[in-house]
């Protein structure tokens, strides 16, 4: 048996002449591209909770302006109420003609606060169901 054979030199030969990555290259090379993925994806997901915290709707404010981020919003417009609620902005502004939600003047604009939206919702959730039965002539 050859010298090189017996001290595992031989066994690089093939990559070396044929300028194939060695396994080991290739693992490594496939762990710090997954590493590189799921740290962009952490980041994505991060970022994503922080700006529905945030209410921002993914506006982030410029690193450079110096603001900084005061919390949720405490007073919606009929859009953003609408978005929350998951209804047209129209059914907000129904809603407010109706009396069935509370609403803060402020200029000649409405706005609502999400404690009123979560009211809104509680009452809703706690009114016994009714079922009209039409009768058939």
């Amino acid at each position: 048996m050859d010298r090189r054979r017996q001290s595992g030199e031989a066994s690089l030969a093939p990559y070396v002449e044929t300028d194939m990555k060695r396994p080991a290259d290739a693992h490594d090379e496939l762990a710090s591209l997954i590493e590189r993925e799921l740290v962009a994806a952490a980041r994505r997901i991060a970022e994503a909770i922080v700006s529905e915290y945030l209410g921002t709707n993914g506006a982030q404010p410029s690193p450079m302006s110096g603001a900084r981020s005061l919390g949720p919003k405490l007073l919606l417009d009929a859009s953003e109420a609408a978005e929350l609620l998951g209804v047209h902005r129209s059914t907000i502004r129904e809603m407010w003609t109706a009396s069935e939600l509370r609403f803060i003047r402020i200029g000649r604009g409405r706005k609502v606060t999400r404690t009123e939206l979560e009211r809104f919702i509680a009452e809703r959730e706690a009114r016994p169901r009714t079922h009209r039965v039409q009768a058939l002539h």
